[in-house]
């Protein structure tokens, strides 16, 4: 209160009041940076998840220590999990080929000590297959190796002939030998199941 002239002046402090639309603003910013910074957490999480899984499996063909001899001619690789389609139970393996400059048989065996040497054990095969060797293996963390050895010359005649309508199968496995080398190789990793 001050006084001047025989007259009395109140005075007040006055508060700055917002308005209820600047509030309702700084609300909708300090969400949305809640929820970006939520986000790009999550993200940062899952990114270095699949990175994890990814380091994992190249650890996984590392160890099985192939020689130069094993030429790669094709590779997809990838930390995230990859679920089929129709059912998101099962998974996509990770996958290298390779060309490997010996018959099947010894090529498959070469290759199924490698892996069982690093660790991982023999499960079993699938239902046999005339014109080439397979095998799963998995470790004592539920990694699974699958492994497929071919004759290159079959797998390239069947190719061709296929591509110029012949009945093929038959008259190729009569005509070629499928332990013929070199041999195609394909090493798969899944990191959850052995459905590929």
């Amino acid at each position: 209160m001050t006084s001047g002239r025989g007259r009395t002046i109140h005075t007040r402090h006055r508060q700055s009041k917002k308005s209820p639309v600047s509030k309702a603003v700084l609300l909708v910013v300090a969400a949305a940076l809640v929820i970006g910074f939520g986000s790009w957490g999550i993200r940062s999480l899952i990114d270095a998840n699949n990175q994890a899984r990814l380091d994992r499996i190249e650890e996984i063909y590392t160890s099985l220590k192939l020689e130069d001899d094993y030429a790669v001619t094709g590779q997809e690789l990838f930390g995230e999990r990859h679920p089929y389609e129709g059912d998101s139970k099962k998974s996509h393996a990770s996958w290298t080929t390779y060309v490997h400059p010996d018959t099947v048989t010894n090529t498959f065996n070469d290759l199924d000590a490698k892996i069982q040497a690093a660790g991982y054990e023999y499960v079993g095969k699938p239902a046999d297959r005339a014109v080439d060797k397979q095998a799963f293996y998995k470790s004592k963390k539920g990694e699974y190796v699958r492994l497929t050895v071919a004759s290159k010359p079959f797998a390239d005649a069947f190719q061709n002939a296929t591509a110029m309508d012949k009945e093929v199968l038959e008259s190729l496995t009569n005509e070629y030998d499928v332990d013929a080398g070199p041999s195609n190789v394909t090493i798969s990793i899944n990191l959850d199941d052995n459905n590929q």
